[in-house]
């Protein structure tokens, strides 16, 4: 909590003190019928556990999609050597800035919570939590951006070869 208040991040993190009406509102406010777009079915449990319904018929999984067109594009020589976000953006010819290795999300969170537990140990972090705390952010805006990346290009190369 105390890391996502920290007005040093507010710019690139909103606190919500209540994740579970947060999904809600956005389940179901003016955003009700706009797609959500994640990286896996695991996302997807998230949301509904929070939310307490299905929102099967809305949720995109951006791998699914890109696993899709990979198969029906075969022939175009295009592969990712995973199915994995980054090595579909670097088969698609996107670029994305150096990720954490796996588990590196995992382990700085880890970090961050131990100082995030109340606005005086947060404040007393050391700069390597606080680092932490930046590389988490910068990790998870560059797989949002990418996502979008990987779909403008996927939509784009679909209408190419449907015009040809």
């Amino acid at each position: 909590r105390w890391a996502a208040q920290d007005s040093e991040f507010a710019d690139d993190v909103v606190f919500k003190p209540d994740r579970a009406s947060f999904l809600k509102e956005l389940a179901t406010g003016r955003s009700g019928s706009k797609p959500f777009y994640a990286y896996s079915e695991y996302e997807r449990g998230v949301i509904e556990y929070n939310v307490g319904h299905s929102i099967a018929k809305r949720y995109k999984d951006v791998r699914g999609i890109a696993k899709r067109w990979f198969n029906q594009n075969s022939k175009s020589g295009l592969k990712p050597a995973k199915n994995e976000l980054r090595e579909v953006a670097k088969a698609l010819g996107l670029s994305m800035p150096n990720k954490l290795l796996k588990g590196g999300v995992t382990d700085r969170l880890r970090q961050v919570r131990i100082y995030s537990r109340s606005q005086k140990t947060w404040s007393n972090a050391p700069t390597s939590v606080k680092k932490a705390w930046r590389e988490v952010l910068d990790h998870n805006r560059a797989d949002v951006m990418v996502l979008k990346e990987i779909l403008c290009l996927l939509r784009e190369k679909k209408q190419l070869s449907t015009d040809q």
